[in-house]
């Protein structure tokens, strides 16, 4: 393309447009960095939302008092169907449980959460190859296949 000496190569009506469009194009990036929020590029916009939602429904609630569907974090593992393209939620009400929970490649979609990384405990003492592990805690988990 020649441009003569003189000759715009861009109008004002143009150059506007332009600005018009990055404006756009900006705030667009800003809102979705906002929707991405803390969470990992991984998480996708379903999962992030029922995230964000706070304490989604669960398919089965752990109680160690007996008020939940189960009083052990293995009966709910136990519940979960092998993978699974629908998200599995298991609740786990306040406690400490003691118990080695193992979530294989073959649980998809399965998210737990609790009351709080103080509140809903779970501990285990298993000797792995010379190494012990103690008192794993977590609020919120989530396992994409």
């Amino acid at each position: 393309m020649d441009v003569k000496s003189g000759e715009k190569l861009l109008s004002v009506s143009k150059i506007d447009d332009l600005k018009t469009w990055l404006s756009t194009a900006l705030t667009h990036q800003r809102q979705q960095q906002k929707l991405l929020g803390e969470f990992p590029e991984w998480v996708n916009p379903g999962v992030r939302r029922l995230l964000q939602a706070g304490r989604p429904t669960p398919n089965v609630t752990v109680a160690l008092d007996g008020t939940g569907d189960v009083k052990t974090i293995k009966e709910a593992m136990g519940m979960v169907p092998k993978k699974s393209k629908a998200i599995f939620i298991i609740y786990i009400k306040e406690g400490v449980y003691v118990e080695n929970v193992v979530l294989d490649k073959s649980f998809w979609n399965v998210m737990i959460y609790g009351d709080g990384k103080d509140k809903s405990i779970v501990s285990a003492n298993s000797k792995i190859k010379n190494h012990v592990i103690r008192h794993v805690t977590g609020n919120n988990s989530l396992l994409p296949r």
